[in-house]
């Protein structure tokens, strides 16, 4: 891989946020994880604030680059499964998210040897390094979400594709409506 294509390669974060922070999503951030399929999320290691029944959460997929090509996605959260060698939030190891729809990103979690896998979901500590030891992800690090100026991008990064999938159609001069303008985009994607 040339410098080139490393700079442009994107990578996908996987966030767990409290419902309600689109201008804040760094604040909002509860715990990182890996699209491991498209409706499904694992997250190592989880804080106790994910297992808190009384906060709602939803998922953050960020590809980045942020650009118009690779939307980020706001998915919502249709349960959310604990596990752990022991009982009690206390014990648990990992968390099983399943997504209320599905992501449009492929997984974010190599194929490896299922024993190898169920060993490294047993860790109470160190999982994430684990994972990355096995070769299953590419940096440990993603375990700590995306870096503070992605963080600090994303509420403009919304607002602006907000702004470019709401159109209002209707009072234009001669009162028809070109129906080819409501099938086909009538104007470029906006500038990031």
């Amino acid at each position: 891989m040339t410098a080139s294509s490393a700079a442009c390669e994107t990578r996908i974060h996987v966030s767990v946020q409290r419902v309600g922070m689109h201008d804040a999503p760094g604040k909002g951030h509860v715990a990182a994880g890996l699209l491991v399929g498209r409706d499904t999320v694992l997250v190592p290691n989880p804080p106790a604030e994910l297992l808190d029944t009384e906060r709602p959460l939803e998922v953050l997929v960020i590809p980045t680059p942020l650009d118009q090509a690779q939307p980020v996605e706001r998915l919502g959260i249709e349960a959310l499964l604990g596990f752990g060698a022991q009982e009690g939030k206390e014990g648990i190891t990992f968390a099983v998210i399943r997504l209320a729809g599905n992501s449009r990103y492929p997984s974010t979690l190599r194929a490896g040897d299922s024993r190898e896998v169920n060993k490294a979901l047993r860790k109470r500590t160190g999982m994430w390094k684990e994972l990355h030891r096995l070769g299953l992800i590419d940096d440990e690090n993603i375990k700590d979400g995306p870096r503070d100026d992605v963080w600090q991008e994303l509420p403009g990064y919304d607002r602006k594709m907000r702004a470019y999938r709401t159109r209002i159609y209707g009072g234009r001069r001669g009162g028809d409506c070109d129906i080819c303008q409501l099938i086909v985009w009538p104007c470029e994607p906006p500038e990031l």
